[in-house]
């Protein structure tokens, strides 16, 4: 059976090692990779390399090694991003914010845009865990199995401001903006979707 082939569609990192020697680089790259893309890292490690004794890797010229441990790199937005996105969300008559996995270390930030904005908190599947359902300001989930004042409050707003989040996908939320329905403003993970508000 091909296990590459099995878990391509659904990992970020899929590697067969060959050798004893590579599995602590594969292990090194997988983890790293992984908690990155917040996705999934399959080794796959075939009975024959099991078998044999593992061996450090050499050090040759023109061979890397890795080094363990990752820290996520501190992304600050331009000043100009902020500012625009600023005016945005203040000109909201009716502003709703959705959250998904990635405002899962935001909960803080999240509670605070709340209150400024005067906005109510829908949160997607992979959020459910970033704020608890029964703090005043959260609607509850979205989507098939979502809430009525999560759905109303998606429907009726003017102003969108996505933390973290991809869901239901872009091609939603570009007929809601090309309607002139409302504006978004989205902070990554949203599916390479960073769309422009006008």
């Amino acid at each position: 059976m091909n296990l590459d082939r099995v878990f391509s569609d659904v990992a970020n990192f899929v590697q067969e090692a060959a050798a004893p020697a590579q599995v602590r680089h594969l292990i090194d790259r997988g983890v790293r990779i992984a908690i990155a893309q917040n996705g999934v890292a399959v080794l796959i490690i075939p009975k024959d390399i099991q078998d044999e004794e593992w061996q450090a890797p050499q050090h040759l010229h023109g061979f890397t090694h890795s080094g363990t441990g990752y820290q996520r790199p501190k992304v600050i937005p331009y000043e100009t991003d902020l500012q625009r996105a600023a005016e945005i969300l203040n000109a909201g008559k009716k502003v709703a914010i959705l959250i998904g996995a990635g405002a899962r270390n935001a909960a803080v930030e999240v509670v605070q845009a709340a209150n400024v904005l005067g906005a109510g908190v829908a949160k997607a599947l992979l959020g459910k865990d970033v704020l608890p359902d029964d703090a005043p300001f959260v609607t509850g989930s979205i989507g098939l199995l979502g809430t009525k004042p999560s759905s109303d409050m998606m429907q009726n707003c003017d102003t969108l401001l996505m933390i973290g989040s991809g869901f239901p996908g872009p091609s939603f939320y570009r007929r809601k903006v090309r309607r002139g329905r409302y504006r978004l403003i989205s902070i990554p993970p949203c599916w390479g979707c960073a769309i422009p508000a006008k």
